[in-house]
């Protein structure tokens, strides 16, 4: 069975990007490639009403 792919917005200082992810760790790997934001670097995720995801 195919894991179906969510659309999400993305924001960086600024910069909006939009992804395709089936879960929260292909949504950060995705989301720092796109961003310019590197591996090794730490974010944060939140929801667009500002609850924070851990």
């Amino acid at each position: 069975m195919e894991t179906r792919k969510m659309p999400c917005k993305i924001s960086y200082r600024g910069c909006k990007k939009a992804v395709l992810a089936e879960d929260m760790e292909s949504l950060i790997k995705k989301g720092k490639v796109k961003l310019g934001i590197k591996e090794e670097e730490c974010i944060k995720v939140f929801l667009e009403d500002g609850t924070e995801i851990d």
